[in-house]
């Protein structure tokens, strides 16, 4: 009080004369080293507070401060306070000006960002540190980082080369190097190196390797971060040795992302075509590029000897003839009216414009040309005209068309697997289907074709696992091409599911298998004659896409137990059994077959309890001692004398039916148990 500061490790008072000249020097610190004016103090080299101002006060907490003895420490956390002390460290032994960011935590709650930046007084005892609030600017991080994911998504897998830049500046408003914060795989192949070996270096330092693109990074900073205004230009890189089409814009503040296209071929053939007509001609014939001349009335003036021997026409077929009239279609593949665009350009004279474009070929096939064109009147006429150089892309624009093909039926696989992952009902099932453009409706049947062991046995070469993928991929395009209704790879098998008329004149059952015999018909030409066993749900309008799939992986599961001979199982086909699937691992499962079977499981019985259970099997089938012993390959009266074996072990009589549908019973799920346990193993 009475002008007087109290200073908190010393516990005297200061004198007004001496307040006064402290807080002349703060002053004359903060205008010296800082442009801002806000919260501000002074620390001594062990970070206590010997001075702090009113601004400081509504920001910290003085209660707080006075119990911690005004250690600014108590208001970081762990980690920050190890920055806050390095930073400390750093002003008194650099004896220049320093800066950290730190996260401030009052006792009520509330956090801040700031940034200090002090510097030493002249004396080396104290510092001058202010705090500049930044919590603005760290919240626009963190949407930035949110966004970060999307940008990555996007640009990871394009074949265009793309990189993505942060601009750091100093206080005065100084730009420094653009760093590398992101890239995809096409830029690091442009470059020569491995991605991962320049993320996070300044472009000076990427530089030195000689293979970084030279831009006028000053410019792009101010004409495309600062005012926002996205660039597209043309030049030729000569640390690259190649012409490159870049498109810069700023996504963010301080941020910019560039594509960069190789033009090169286009620009050789464009250099082609500006010199003179006769050496034009000359050269323009031997080239492996298609170089065309249009007049305004979108008629082929001229056309080198290559394009008409890879478009095949002959020149009279072609000189003289519209474009849409001969190898342009009048609209591409996916719609688009590529008069329309040609109309747009040709009103805009002086101008380049560069487009794919599908084209027809003189036997009536399509070809994708990467076109160049170049908007321009005639010398001689006057006319306006355009110079075309087109580059054959059709094998990447295949490539293209059949990986966003591959996407598709990803996503069609993944969509359907998360339906049946997820179990939900068939009404916001089909919503979503109709989505995704499956226009499919009930009621239904879902097959389950098991893919035979041999083409997924483990050890096999990677050529053969290829092939044996490749084998999949073909049995569902084709399934799915023949009408047998939508189809995908599951996790058990290639799943196929069927709309099927409600109006059927068969049963359910003679209509599944006559769809499942049709569906085998087609696989076995794939599976080269390996044998082939199918799951078939039951016929269902109601049930979700989740439960049909569950009842045909049960039917080919436990199918092939109770009918060894069949490889068509259907879910009706397992009878009671169905009834019980799901309580094969409970313990009352367990205690059944335990009480109607265990004397013969006990492992120190005198006779091997395999072959008397495998004898009470077939017992239970109603098959004569003489059919029996055959099919054990085993004496009639061994058959015989096992039958006395078990009854007087389980203490029963086989000849009585209620006896024979509780070991029939407790005979099939103890295989179904055992069969549980074997897949189990092999998962594991």
């Amino acid at each position: 009080m009475n002008g007087e500061l109290r200073v908190p490790d010393s516990g005297v008072f200061l004198s007004h004369e001496k307040m006064q000249l402290s807080r002349a020097e703060l002053v004359e610190g903060l205008e010296k080293y800082s442009e801002v004016f806000g919260c501000y103090l002074i620390l001594n080299c062990a970070g206590v507070i010997q001075y702090i101002n009113l601004k400081g006060i509504d920001i910290l907490d003085s209660e707080s401060l006075r119990q911690h003895g005004w250690r600014l420490e108590c208001f970081l956390s762990e980690n920050d306070r190890d920055v806050f002390n390095k930073f400390l460290m750093r002003v008194f032994n650099n004896q220049t000006q320093e800066h950290c960011e730190v996260l401030l935590q009052s006792s009520v709650g509330s956090k801040l960002w700031v940034r200090m930046e002090g510097k030493a007084s002249n004396d080396g005892n104290t510092c001058h540190v202010v705090l500049i609030d930044i919590t603005d600017h760290k919240q626009m991080e963190v949407s930035l980082s949110a966004s970060e994911f999307k940008y990555r998504a996007l640009f990871a897998n394009m074949s265009t080369a793309f990189s993505y830049h942060k601009f750091i500046r100093d206080k005065h408003g100084n730009t420094y190097e653009p760093i590398l914060i992101q890239a995809n795989d096409a830029y690091g192949t442009m470059l020569g190196r491995p991605v991962c070996e320049i993320i996070g270096k300044k472009c000076s330092e990427i530089n030195e390797a000689g293979t970084a693109p030279l831009l006028d990074w000053e410019r792009l900073c101010t004409d495309v971060v600062i005012k926002s205004q996205p660039a597209c230009f043309d030049y030729y890189d000569t640390s690259l040795k190649r012409w490159l089409s870049v498109i810069a814009y700023s996504p963010a503040p301080e941020h910019m992302a560039l594509v960069y296209v190789d033009i090169t071929k286009t620009k050789i053939a464009e250099k082609q075509v500006a010199e003179s007509e006769k050496r034009y001609r000359n050269l323009v014939q031997g080239t492996d590029v298609l170089i065309m001349i249009i007049n305004e009335r979108s008629e082929i003036n001229f056309i080198n000897e290559y394009g008409l021997a890879f478009l095949g026409f002959s020149a009279e077929e072609l000189i003289g003839k519209s474009v849409f009239d001969t190898i342009v279609p009048v609209f591409d593949t996916p719609g688009s009216s590529i008069q329309d665009v040609f109309n747009r350009f040709k009103a805009r004279p002086g101008q380049k414009h560069r487009h794919t474009l599908e084209n027809i070929t003189g036997s009536g096939g399509r070809v994708w040309i990467d076109w160049t064109s170049h908007s321009l009147n005639d010398p001689k006429t006057g006319e306006h005209i355009l110079i075309c150089v087109g580059v054959d892309v059709t094998e990447s624009k295949r490539s293209e068309q059949e990986s966003l093909r591959r996407m598709a039926q990803q996503r069609q696989r993944d969509f359907f697997n998360d339906s049946i992952k997820r179990g939900i009902g068939v009404g916001e099932w089909l919503s979503a289907a109709k989505l995704m453009g499956i226009e499919i409706q009930p009621p239904f049947i879902l097959s389950l074709v098991e893919i035979p062991p041999q083409l997924v046995a483990p050890g096999v070469s990677e050529q053969v696992r290829i092939e044996c993928q490749h084998a999949i991929d073909s049995l569902i395009e084709t399934l799915q091409y023949v009408g047998a209704g939508v189809t995908w790879h599951a996790a058990d098998g290639i799943a196929i599911l069927r709309p099927v008329s409600s109006q059927i004149e068969c049963s359910p059952s003679e209509r599944s298998r006559t769809i499942a015999a049709d569906i085998v018909k087609i696989a076995s030409r794939y599976w080269n004659g390996l044998p082939l066993r199918m799951g078939i749900s039951r016929f269902s309008q109601d049930q979700s896409i989740a439960e049909m799939y569950t009842q045909a992986q049960a039917a080919i599961t436990y199918g092939p137990i109770l009918h060894p001979d069949q490889s068509i199982h259907c879910w009706h086909d397992l009878g009671c059994y169905q009834f019980i699937l799901n309580d094969l691992e409970s313990e009352q499962s367990r205690r059944f077959v335990k009480d109607a079977l265990g004397p013969l499981m006990i492992e120190n019985f005198t006779e091997d309890p395999g072959e008397l259970l495998l004898t009470l099997g077939a017992l239970l089938t109603g098959d004569s001692a003489q059919v029996v012993a055959k099919k054990l390959h085993i004496h009639p009266q061994t058959v015989a004398f096992r039958k006395k074996k078990i009854e007087k072990c389980l203490n029963v009589d086989l000849n009585c039916m209620e006896t024979r549908l509780k070991l029939t019973i407790a005979t099939r799920l103890l295989s179904f148990m055992e069969k549980n346990v074997r897949m189990a193993h092999l998962v594991g």
